[in-house]
């Protein structure tokens, strides 16, 4: 009983630590193409 409950813990855990890092990813991405844009447009 108390391993399922560990285990369902660390997939809640998992899956928050995945969405940040895929907030944190879609965050970084959006500044580094809006930085690439204007690099780019801006000579």
């Amino acid at each position: 009983m108390r391993w399922i409950d560990w285990k369902a813990s660390s997939q809640r855990i998992a899956g928050r630590m995945l969405l940040l890092a895929l907030l944190g990813g879609l965050i970084l991405g959006g500044a580094v193409g809006g930085w690439l844009v204007w690099a780019l447009g801006h000579p």
